[in-house]
């Protein structure tokens, strides 16, 4: 089946029950469809990101119980209601912009980080409220590339950079592994740098 969306595609989701897909577009704006009709379900024009530029990459998850999408670009991250075509909430600009955003299965938390204010800090917010919840803060001046919610949503894990002046596949890296809910340091793993 083919879904026509009125601008290009910057990212799309399946949601868990399979039967629509969300697209998002270069512009912010984000569209769920039927699979079933090929019919829109609902649309989010493209809502107030306050960023400066007209065209920014959009990415867009969804939430284990399929009824809300987490959407990022540039510098905000706002949670969706698909079913009553509303937003939840929206983060705070300071704190952005969003380089990664997993979700708890619990689909009461998720976390996200930046490269640029503060490169050194995984955020878990609330889901609910978009308000921060811990702050997960990394040695010295590495810098948080990634981060995983492992399934039980207890423990969390981030990747980071020992090296901030260049983002390269020979560095060093760092995986980290946190308690979700006190933001306790379990066990830092250090990976060699290869030898080619």
């Amino acid at each position: 089946r083919k879904l026509q969306h009125p601008r290009h595609i910057s990212d799309v989701v399946i949601l868990p029950k399979g039967d629509r897909v969300a697209a998002c577009d270069w512009g912010g704006g984000c569209t769920v469809w039927s699979v079933a009709t090929g019919e829109p379900w609902i649309s989010f024009a493209a809502y107030a990101f306050g960023h400066s530029q007209q065209v920014v990459r959009t990415y867009v998850s969804a939430f284990p119980s399929g009824d809300r999408l987490l959407v990022r670009c540039a510098e905000v991250f706002q949670v969706l209601d698909i079913n009553h075509g509303r937003v939840i909430c929206a983060s705070n600009q300071s704190r952005l912009p969003v380089f990664f955003a997993p979700i708890f299965p619990d689909g009461d938390r998720l976390m996200a980080g930046t490269m640029e204010e503060t490169p050194h800090l995984a955020t878990i917010w609330s889901s609910v409220s978009c308000e921060p919840l811990l702050e997960l803060v990394h040695e010295g001046d590495s810098m948080v590339l990634d981060a995983i919610v492992f399934d039980s949503g207890e423990l969390v894990a981030t990747t980071a950079c020992a090296d901030t002046t260049e983002i390269a596949f020979d560095e060093s890296r760092i995986t980290t592994i946190w308690h979700a809910s006190s933001g306790e340091l379990l066990r830092t793993l250090r990976h060699p740098i290869p030898d080619y």
